[in-house]
């Protein structure tokens, strides 16, 4: 129950930061005439039909976000939050007793109009 308190006590805190006058930013929504491209490893491949990427934030540099910026594209980060990846730089920061076992499910597509009514179903 700790865990589950201390998380708690931090959203308050962040909600008791922001202002009470603190005015919304108004921010891009893609629309259905954007082009989303993801590419999360390897050399960054921008296809020209592309207007939207999604990237690795822990593998992609500002500067890279800047220069797609700079080209006229949106960009994404993908940051992976709460999960240990052998892979990432920073895995040996990570205690092996805040790493849980393995999940044993497997995801579904989410193009899928089936699994889509599922999930609706649930």
């Amino acid at each position: 129950m700790r865990p589950v308190r201390a998380f708690a006590a931090g959203i308050v805190a962040i909600l008791l930061a922001i202002p009470a006058n603190a005015t919304a930013v108004e921010r891009w929504q893609p629309t259905t005439s954007d082009r989303l491209h993801i590419q999360l490893s390897g050399n960054l491949q921008v296809p020209a039909w592309a207007t939207f990427l999604e990237i690795d934030g822990a593998e992609s540099t500002a500067d890279t976000v800047s220069d797609l910026h700079g080209r006229g594209l949106r960009v994404a980060c993908y940051v992976s939050a709460g999960t240990a990846e052998a892979y990432r730089g920073d895995i040996a920061r990570i205690p092996a007793s805040v790493i849980g076992r393995p999940l044993d499910e497997c995801s579904t597509s989410v193009g899928s109009t089936y699994a889509t009514s599922l999930c609706l179903l649930r």
